[in-house]
């Protein structure tokens, strides 16, 4: 506030005002008003639900995969392994378990495929969170030139005000 009044920016912006001129009076400050409304409109518009929701659903497809997880499952595989590794007369059993191995293994597959997906899917929301960040940082610095120059023109009416005021005690 202090730069603003030292730099006689004030003075300059209480000139444009023309007390003849109503249309003058009511326009004062219109112009960085309406570009601090271009700036919330960005940010409003940049970050819809849409995007919001999209994640949400991607958070869902990863607990979805999850659940599909069986720690339980990976562990007899390791078992049925070393049966399959040793060396048996049992035959009928080897294809038994081969036929559970291959069974997981495909299951598994599968679940690595989704994974990666979710993956892919992860790494376009981190580029989007980086092209995000970026335009933030840029509308905050357009935020405050715009309130920097709110505020001078806030500043101006006051002192209008103040000399108007003024030149009606001195009449």
């Amino acid at each position: 506030k202090q730069e603003i009044l030292a730099s006689g920016e004030v003075d300059k912006l209480t000139s444009q005002i023309d007390l003849s001129n109503t249309t003058s009076i009511l326009e004062f400050g219109k112009a960085p008003a309406a570009e601090m409304a271009k700036v919330a409109d960005q940010v409003m518009s940049k970050y819809d639900m849409t995007t919001v929701q999209s994640t949400s659903t991607l958070i869902q497809s990863l607990l979805d995969v999850m659940k599909k997880i069986d720690i339980g499952e990976i562990q007899d595989a390791k078992s049925l392994l070393a049966k399959q590794a040793k060396k048996s007369f049992l035959d009928r059993f080897r294809e038994s378990a081969q036929a559970k191995l291959d069974k997981l293994v495909g299951k598994y597959k599968g679940i690595g495929a989704e994974m990666e997906q979710i993956c892919n899917q992860l790494t376009v929301y981190e580029n989007q969170i980086k092209d995000s960040n970026k335009d933030i940082a840029r509308m905050y610095e357009q935020a405050k030139t715009n309130y920097r120059a709110l505020t001078a023109y806030i500043l101006a009416g006051e002192q209008a005000i103040k000399e108007i005021e003024l030149y009606r005690d001195n009449k």
